[in-house]
């Protein structure tokens, strides 16, 4: 499921872009695209702020540029579950899809937008 309510202002774009970037709402929610186990939760360059979802062995989703993490490292999360909360004024998040370790188009794992 789509992490965020927004309309995609970056497409994915490697080497430059390796995910989307949706611009959210002010104090808009993160959801995790699917059920997993936060492995990241954190700092890190270039991504700000974000957690990191493993899947199974061989997808992770990432949520970058969050003002907030609203999960644990460790912790079980369900699809659909807040994982994060963006800032007071309007941003944009990093959403990434990685396979076997590489970045993979996420509009083309996600539901078709109405």
């Amino acid at each position: 499921q789509w992490p965020a309510d927004g309309t995609v202002t970056h497409g994915y774009a490697p080497p430059s872009s390796k995910g989307l970037r949706i611009a959210v709402p002010a104090n808009g929610t993160v959801r995790a695209a699917a059920a997993g186990w936060a492995i990241h939760v954190g700092a890190l360059r270039g991504y700000g702020t974000l957690v990191i979802v493993k899947h199974n062995d061989d997808w992770l989703t990432v949520y970058g540029n969050l003002d907030q993490p609203m999960v644990k490292e460790g912790a079980h999360v369900d699809a659909g579950q807040v994982v994060g909360r963006m800032g007071a004024a309007a941003s944009e998040l990093h959403f990434e899809v990685r396979g076997n370790g590489k970045p993979v188009d996420p509009a083309s794992m996600l539901p078709a937008r109405g």
